[in-house]
């Protein structure tokens, strides 16, 4: 699975969203935008990057960079992964 189709669908079903992962646009404002997500939803996404891509977002200023679109929230995760 390509990992941006991936990551969209692990966070649908980490938070349980009323979205289906292939109407997530790739581009569009993800955390502020239409989803509903909130900060505690942020820190399970961050948790789950941990854990399943050995990813760290250590300061909110990388947070807001890399949580800003499905591209950028991949583009970080291919580079930084250790899994």
């Amino acid at each position: 699975m390509e990992l941006k189709q991936e990551l969209k669908t692990k966070i649908v079903e980490l938070l349980n969203l009323q979205v289906s992962a292939e109407n997530i646009a790739d581009d569009e404002q993800f955390i502020t935008g239409d989803y509903g997500i909130d900060s505690i939803d942020i820190l399970e996404i961050v948790l789950m990057l941990d854990q399943d891509y050995g990813v760290k977002i250590e300061t909110k200023e990388k947070g807001e960079e890399v949580f800003s679109s499905i591209n950028s929230l991949t583009e970080f995760v291919a580079q930084n992964r250790s899994k």
